[in-house]
């Protein structure tokens, strides 16, 4: 890890953050209420990820792309004319911050706001999010929990993926989708039965496994692609 920032210091006016890299939306998680933007790193640019998390947020007006960004904290004005935009008063404790990018001028009304840079693994979905000792399921998602993100896949472009395989082996695995694994019990072992692409698939299955053993079950799992 490069850089691991968490600011704690919001002066009104001040710069927090600067880069003429391009932030994508990454995700906007329900659970503490995160807001994540994302800088890959390109073939012929810089080998480092920059995750941007504003955390948690009350109030936000946002785009999808940022080429270059610049976040502040907006003056007393500028935060005056924010929440005189707003139906409600901002929580106690929150700040008005910009995001600047060209002419765009857009906010966030968040309590936090920090970043970490690094080489990120392809396999990785965050450096917010890795793999836990105390949570089995492979994370697919920039933050820990639920996650509204645009990169969720409908059931045919999983299905499809695990027909035509991936178009090459190196780039990242950022889509993401569902499976449900069928294992079974019987004394003292345990199998994994199988993988279907649809839950209707899966309970089927289960139900024509149940006569011949103890127990089974289907689980829900993530698949990253």
């Amino acid at each position: 890890m490069i850089s691991d920032v968490w600011l704690s210091d919001f002066t009104p006016g001040a710069e927090l953050f600067r880069s003429e890299r391009e932030f994508r939306f990454h995700g906007h998680g329900i659970t503490h209420s995160p807001l994540m933007f994302i800088s890959f790193p390109g073939p012929d640019g810089p080998r480092t990820a920059i995750q941007l998390q504003f955390r948690p947020v009350d109030v936000l007006r946002v785009q999808r792309i940022y080429p270059g960004l610049v976040v502040r904290c907006a003056t007393a004005a500028e935060a005056a004319g924010v929440t005189a935009t707003l139906t409600r008063p901002i929580d106690d404790g929150a700040h008005v911050l910009l995001l600047e990018s060209g002419p765009a001028r857009d906010f966030v009304v968040c309590q936090g706001f920090g970043w970490r840079e690094g080489v990120l693994p392809r396999m990785q979905a965050g450096f917010y999010n890795a793999p836990s000792r105390y949570d089995p399921m492979w994370p697919t998602g920039p933050f820990a929990g639920t996650v509204n993100d645009l990169d969720f896949s409908p059931p045919a472009e999983v299905a499809a993926t695990v027909i035509e395989g991936f178009p090459d082996q190196t780039s990242r695995r950022d889509r993401r989708g569902w499976a449900w694994v069928l294992t079974a019990r019987d004394g003292s072992s345990h199998t994994t039965v199988g993988v279907f692409l649809s839950e209707t698939d899966a309970e089927e299955a289960a139900d024509l496994l149940r006569p011949t053993v103890r127990s089974c079950r289907v689980d829900q799992v993530p698949i990253a692609f």
